[in-house]
C-alpha cells in the first residue's frame, strides 16, 4: 500500500492522508507509522530509495494528517466560524508547487543543485541541523535564514572555485528544494483546539489556523496574534479574508511560532430584512453602516428609513430607533441586538375588483379613475353576472369605519346611472347569479353512512339522496386523479355531481326495470325482496347483489384461491433474498415483489372474511323467501309502474326501517 501511493509520487504527508481520507482512524495512524518503521528497518530491501522514509522521527511527529479527517459542519451565530467546520472544503498547503523564491531554507530541506552548460552534474543533500550544506569538491555553505533565491546566489558564488564557467556564463546553476522540512507551530489562546501542530514549512497562517478548528465561542478572529521571539509580529483579522478575499500583509511562518486567539471585545447581533443575519464582531470604531455592510447589506423588502436597536443598561434594555442618517456615525456597543423590519404590507393606491368578471384582480388607482373604467379595464362582466346588484366596499381614511355603496351594474355601464369615481382600497364585488338566487336543499340524517345536506334537484327520491354522495364521493376522486388534482375544482364538482345523479335516477337504470317486473310474479317478489331490497338504482342494485347474493360465496371463493397464490408468491421471494450473490438491484427488484405480494394477501384475505359471511347470509335468505313463496305463507308484492313517487318513498322507508 505504502509502495503504491510513493509510486504515484504523493509525499510522506499526502500517504498519510489518502489512507485517513479512505478511513483510517485517528489512532491506527500511529500505529501503522511505527508498523511501517518497523518493517523498513528490518528489511530495507524492500523499499528503495524512493520509496524509503529517511526522516523517521520527523515522520511519526507529523500531525498534517488531522486535515484529511472527515468533520461535520458546525452551525453557528457568530460569522466566520462555521469556515472552520465545513468539510466541503480543504484548506491544505500545495505540495506539488515549487517553494516561493522567499521560502526560508533551514535544517531539514533536501536541495538538489543541478549544474548544466560546459559542465553536467547534480547532487542533493539536506541542510543539517547547524544549516550548513555541503557541496562536492567546493566545500561547506551555511544557509540556515536565507531566502531560497539568496540560497541559490551563495551556492553559486561557493560553486564558482570548483566550476569556473559558472563566471563565464558557460555553466549555469539550478537550486530547488525536494523535501521541505517541517515547523512546529503553537497555537493558544481562545481557540478551537490549541496546541502544537507540525505542519510543512510551506503551510501559511490560515493552514495553522484551519487545522486548529478557529477560535472557540469567546475566541476573537479579528485580532489574532502571530507572536515570534517573544514579540507580537502581526495582527491578523480574518474578516478581510472572508469578506474582501485580501490579506493585508504576507505572513510566512517560522519554526516555533506562536498564534494566539485573543477573547472577543466587541459582538453585535443583527436579524430581520438583512441579507446575512448572524453575530458580528466589530472593532472599536467600526459602525453601524459598517455592520450593514459585513452583512451584505438590507434585504429587499427591508424598511430604510430606520433601525431597531436593543441596548443594554445597567439593570434593563433600552430600545432605541436609529434613522438612516446615521448609520454612518452611530458606533454600536457590545451586546447590541439590531433588527431591520419589513415595509408593511399596505398598498398607496390598490383598488380590489371581484366576482363575475374577467379579470378580477388588484388595480392600480390612477387619477379619475371610475367604476366604468375599471371594469372596462378587467374586460368586462362575466354572461353570468348578476346586473341588478353590486357593492363597493369602502372605508374612511379617518375612522376606518367600512361603508357600502351599492348600485345597479347594468344602469351603470349603460349610463343610466351616474358613474362612480374610485377611492384608495376601495373594494368592488360583482356578484353571480346563482350567489343571488335561493338553493333548495335536503337533509339526510339517521342511521346512514353519510349524513349530510345536498342540493336539490328535480325527479331525486329519498333513496337517491341516501346513495348520491357515496357515487359523488367516488367520482370526485376518480376525477381528480385522472386530471392529477390536489384541490377539488368547479369542473371535478360539476363532474362528480352529474355523474351521481346521473347513476341515482331511475329512469337510468334498465336493471331497474327488468327486478320491477320481476317482483310481480308470484314467488319472485318476496325472494327479491329479501335478496336485494334496493332496486331503483344500478348502484345499489351492483352492490346488494355483490354483497348479500350466492355471488357473494364465489367472490369469497376466488379471494381464497388468490389468498394461496400470493402466499406461494412471498415464500418464493423470501427464500429468493437469502441468495447472498444477489446485486443491489436485484435484490431491490425481488424486496418490491414481495412488498407487493404481502399487500395482496392482506387485501384478499379481508375480502374472504367478509364475502363468505354475507354470501352465505344472501343464500339463505333468498332460500328460505322461495319456501315461504311457494306454501304460499306470503304472498307476491304487487307494484305497478304509476304508483306515486311518494308511495315508493314510503314504501322504501319501511323497508329500511324493517332490514
Amino acid at each position: 500500500m505504502w509502495q503504491r501511493t510513493q509510486k504515484a509520487g504523493m509525499s510522506e504527508n499526502e500517504a498519510i492522508e489518502e489512507l485517513v481520507k479512505r478511513g483510517m482512524s485517528a489512532s491506527e495512524v500511529n500505529q501503522f507509522k511505527q508498523r511501517l518503521i518497523k518493517v523498513q528497518s528490518s528489511n530495507k530491501s524492500a523499499f528503495s530509495s524512493q520509496n524509503s522514509i529517511r526522516d523517521t522521527s520527523t515522520f511519526l511527529r507529523d500531525s498534517s494528517w488531522v486535515l484529511a479527517v472527515p468533520q461535520v459542519k458546525r452551525l453557528s451565530p457568530y460569522f466566520g466560524f462555521e469556515f472552520f467546520s465545513n468539510p466541503n472544503i480543504s484548506f491544505e498547503p500545495n505540495f506539488i508547487m515549487a517553494p516561493p523564491k522567499n521560502y526560508l531554507v533551514g535544517p531539514g530541506d533536501e536541495l538538489t543543485v543541478t549544474v548544466t552548460g560546459a559542465n553536467e552534474t547534480d547532487f542533493t543533500t539536506a541542510i543539517s541541523k547547524e544549516g550548513n550544506y555541503v557541496l562536492p569538491y567546493a566545500g561547506v555553505v551555511n544557509l540556515n535564514g536565507l531566502t531560497l533565491e539568496q540560497a541559490t546566489q551563495k551556492i553559486k558564488q561557493k560553486l564558482k572555485i570548483a566550476y569556473p564557467l559558472i563566471s563565464a556564463g558557460k555553466t549555469q546553476v539550478m537550486v530547488t528544494v525536494d523535501n521541505v522540512k517541517s515547523m512546529q507551530i503553537h497555537v493558544i489562546g481562545e481557540a478551537e483546539k490549541p496546541g502544537t501542530y507540525t505542519l510543512s514549512s510551506i503551510a501559511n497562517v490560515f493552514n495553522v489556523l484551519y487545522a486548529s478548528g478557529g477560535p472557540s465561542a469567546n475566541g476573537s478572529l479579528r485580532m489574532i496574534e502571530l507572536i515570534r521571539n517573544n514579540k507580537v509580529i502581526a495582527q491578523i483579522d480574518f474578516y478581510e479574508f472572508l469578506l474582501k478575499g485580501t490579506l493585508s500583509k504576507s505572513l510566512q511562518l517560522e519554526h516555533q511560532d506562536i498564534i494566539r486567539f485573543p477573547v472577543y471585545q466587541k459582538r453585535v447581533s443583527v436579524n430581520g430584512q438583512i441579507k446575512r443575519p448572524a453575530v458580528y464582531e466589530l472593532l472599536e470604531k467600526e459602525t453601524l453602516q459598517d455592520l450593514i455592510t459585513m452583512a451584505g447589506g438590507l434585504g429587499d423588502t427591508a424598511y430604510r428609513d430606520a433601525v431597531k436597536l436593543v441596548q443594554l443598561s445597567n439593570k434593563e434594555r433600552v430600545l432605541r430607533d436609529v434613522s438612516a442618517t446615521d448609520f454612518a456615525y452611530f458606533i454600536p456597543r457590545n451586546a447590541d441586538s439590531i433588527y431591520i423590519e419589513k415595509v408593511p404590507a399596505i398598498y398607496n393606491n390598490r383598488i380590489i375588483l371581484a366576482g363575475a368578471v374577467n379579470r378580477p384582480g388588484n388595480y392600480e388607482l390612477t387619477k379619475d379613475l371610475s367604476l366604468v373604467k375599471l371594469i372596462q379595464k378587467a374586460n368586462g362582466i362575466l354572461e353570468k353576472a348578476y346586473t341588478n346588484r353590486a357593492a363597493i366596499f369602502r372605508r374612511n381614511p379617518m375612522s376606518y369605519d367600512q361603508s357600502i355603496i351599492s348600485f345597479e351594474v347594468s344602469d351603470v355601464l349603460s349610463g343610466k346611472a351616474s358613474d362612480i369615481l374610485l377611492a384608495k382600497d376601495d373594494s368592488i364585488h360583482i356578484y353571480a347569479k346563482d350567489q343571488m338566487e335561493e338553493k333548495s336543499t335536503i337533509t339526510v340524517g339517521g342511521n346512514v353512512r353519510n349524513p349530510g345536506i345536498f342540493s336539490f334537484k328535480k325527479g331525486i327520491s329519498v333513496e337517491d339522496a341516501i346513495f348520491k354522495k357515496d357515487r359523488y364521493l367516488r367520482s370526485l376522486g376518480k376525477y381528480m386523479m385522472a386530471q392529477n388534482l390536489r384541490e377539488v375544482t368547479p369542473e371535478a364538482h360539476e363532474y362528480a355531481l352529474k355523474d351521481a345523479f346521473e347513476a341515482t335516477f331511475q329512469d337510468k337504470s334498465a336493471i331497474a326495470g327488468w327486478l320491477q317486473n320481476a317482483k310481480k310474479k308470484k314467488g319472485w317478489g318476496p325472494a327479491l325482496d329479501v335478496a336485494m331490497p334496493f332496486v331503483q338504482t344500478p348502484i345499489n342494485i351492483t352492490r346488494r347483489t355483490a354483497e348479500y347474493s350466492p355471488f357473494g360465496l364465489g367472490t369469497g371463493a376466488y379471494d381464497l384461491y388468490r389468498m394461496h397464490k400470493e402466499s406461494d408468491l412471498v415464500n418464493k421471494y423470501a427464500k429468493q433474498l437469502d441468495n447472498p450473490k444477489l446485486s443491489k438491484s436485484e435484490r431491490a427488484k425481488i424486496e418490491t415483489r414481495l412488498d407487493e405480494s404481502k399487500e395482496n394477501l392482506k387485501n384478499h384475505s379481508q375480502k374472504f372474511v367478509k364475502n363468505i359471511p354475507q354470501g352465505i347470509t344472501g343464500t339463505a335468505l333468498m332460500i328460505f323467501g322461495f319456501l315461504l313463496a311457494s306454501g304460499s305463507l306470503i304472498p307476491g308484492v304487487e307494484i305497478s309502474d304509476d304508483t306515486p313517487s311518494s308511495d315508493k318513498e314510503e314504501s322504501f322507508l319501511s323497508e329500511i326501517e324493517v332490514s
